[in-house]
């Protein structure tokens, strides 16, 4: 960790606003501080093919590298080779450097896999309107999310049925503006996220494991984050405690913590990985590499927290888990054909 942490510490932008985190009750954080998939207890219950308990431990299908290894490259000869970020024409980029299609704020995220969609949008169509999107049609989804290539895009009922309910809950609930739920949070990040949360069932990324109830809230809390960004942390943006979000676990951010050494698979999970095998929502491996991803971004904002105390440095929360995040994509982007050997997990839902 130490080396991913001394790579990233000289290329860390600062955000505009942000505070010393502490986990929150109920959230994946504050349950993995103290779980299984913690960095000090790596074994776990395997499971029968019904789900139940064997009641034997094992090494866990993913691990954080703790302390030095053989198996862990040093990461900080590839930091100095990073690439500044590209601006992508026609998309309105948030700090994640994602972009932000405009039903991004509505249930509709970036569409990813197979299916490529122009950055451009059709003109003329109000697809920022929560009036529009409340009574839009699936041919008219279909028209305005139609591939580039001859693959159709992925999830097109889903998404279609997810932007109707969203527009509907938005002119019900918050006068047909995303800002009014914005302004409902008082300037805090986690009552934003529990609000988008509650209003919008296409946000409840939540799951079970080993018994346990598991809120990842990836789209959720990614919505926060941007919003904060696009904001720059002022006015309705000016979130008092922007840094008790985590980074947003979906499948990009595990494989470049594995190509940079701070995860390890298992050769069982790997394996599977490279046959390119699709892990089922909820699966106990898609759930593993959502956990200890989320749980080693963790361990690197504390490493580089100690940097820069031991460098005298005051950070008054400058750095925390969304600047990781937006940091490590960008990483992946950049070094697509660096990290081709590194397989990432295929699950195809509506929360990533």
């Amino acid at each position: 960790m130490q080396g991913v942490a001394k790579g990233i510490l000289p290329r860390l932008r600062p955000p505009r606003r942000g505070e010393g985190r502490e986990p929150s009750e109920g959230n994946a954080l504050h349950w993995l501080e103290s779980s299984r998939l913690g960095p000090r207890r790596r074994t776990q219950a395997h499971l029968t093919e019904g789900g139940e308990s064997t009641g034997k431990t094992a090494e866990p299908h993913v691990s954080d590298w703790t302390t030095p290894s053989k198996g862990a490259p040093d990461a900080s000869r590839r930091f100095p080779d990073l690439q500044k970020r590209k601006r992508v024409p026609g998309v309105r980029p948030g700090a994640s450097g994602r972009g932000l299609p405009p039903g991004s704020a509505c249930g509709l995220g970036p569409a990813r896999g197979s299916a490529q969609r122009s950055a451009q949008f059709p003109s003329g169509i109000p697809v920022t309107s929560a009036s529009y999107y409340a009574t839009v049609t699936l041919d008219e989804v279909r028209h305005i999310l139609r591939s580039d290539t001859d693959v159709p895009m992925p999830l097109i009922e889903e998404r279609h049925r997810i932007l109707n309910e969203t527009g509907k809950i938005l002119l019900e609930k918050f006068e047909g503006s995303f800002l009014n739920c914005v302004r409902k949070s008082d300037k805090s990040a986690q009552k934003l996220l529990h609000l988008v949360v509650e209003s919008f069932p296409s946000y409840r990324d939540v799951t079970q494991f080993e018994g346990k109830r598991i809120s990842f809230y990836k789209r959720a809390q990614i919505l926060v984050a941007d919003t904060w960004s696009v904001l720059e942390g002022k006015g309705d943006g000016c979130f008092k405690d922007i840094s008790r979000i985590t980074m947003f676990a979906d499948y990009r951010l595990p494989q470049v913590l594995v190509y940079l050494g701070a995860l390890k698979y298992s050769d069982e999970l790997l394996e599977k990985l490279l046959k390119g095998e699709m892990l089922s929502y909820g699966n106990r491996q898609e759930v593993e590499i959502r956990g200890c991803s989320l749980w080693c971004v963790e361990l690197i904002r504390n490493c580089l927290l100690e940097l820069t105390e031991k460098k005298g440095e005051k950070t008054s929360g400058e750095i925390n888990s969304i600047l990781l995040d937006y940091f490590l994509w960008d990483y992946a982007r950049d070094h697509r054909e660096d990290m081709k050997g590194i397989p990432f997990h295929r699950t195809r839902c509506i929360y990533y």
